[in-house]
């Protein structure tokens, strides 16, 4: 498969947001806005961003040594994604997973664009849970069946009273989706070894 022409700059000298299409925010951290996080702002597990994009050809997402982690499920449309050296494609169904300290770059087919529901996490808890559940070699999971919990993550994120409150009650939705994700790919790996 070809990729289409990549929108995303080689060398930008800091994170760099091009959009010109409609985002709806669950929560936008007060630290959005500071690409490098000092160690007071960090608690054991920190919501950045959650919410869900409607994009169009102008969604570009570019941050270079990303210090978050970037949890995107695609509701429709399709795709490219890298981080660091690796590509992909993300459809319809499918979860990417792009990971702290990786370059990220992301943007939405012109002709069959995405409409996602993604949240960004940071901290040492949020660390070693994905490690735990073994998702740091994985940046694609593909046709599973999460939205609910995606979207009972921006819920939580919109309605807690407080940025602690809301931190802890996602890390306890980001367990359910860590638990969903590694069920989905032992299941997928057990039908592998089947056929």
């Amino acid at each position: 498969y070809k990729y289409p022409a990549n929108p995303i700059p080689s060398a930008l000298p800091a994170k760099v947001r091009f959009i010109d299409m409609h985002e709806e925010f669950a929560y936008y951290s007060p630290y959005e806005n500071k690409f490098r996080l000092t160690p007071e702002d960090i608690k054991p597990f920190n919501v950045q961003l959650a919410g869900m994009a409607f994009c169009d050809e102008t969604y570009i997402i570019y941050r270079p040594d990303s210090p978050i982690w970037c949890f995107e499920y695609i509701n429709e449309g399709k795709g490219y994604a890298t981080q660091d050296s690796e590509h992909f494609i993300a459809r319809k169904g499918d979860v990417y997973i792009l990971q702290k300290n990786a370059s990220h770059g992301y943007y939405s087919d012109a002709d069959d664009p995405w409409i996602q529901i993604f949240f960004c996490i940071y901290g040492d808890l949020a660390d070693r849970m994905i490690e735990g559940f073994g998702m740091t070699p994985l940046y694609l999971i593909e046709n599973v069946c999460i939205l609910d919990l995606f979207r009972e993550f921006n819920e939580t994120a919109k309605s807690s009273r407080s940025i602690d409150e809301m931190n802890d009650r996602c890390c306890i939705v980001f367990l359910k989706i860590l638990q969903r994700l590694r069920l989905h790919i032992s299941r997928a790996a057990e039908n592998d070894s089947i056929a």
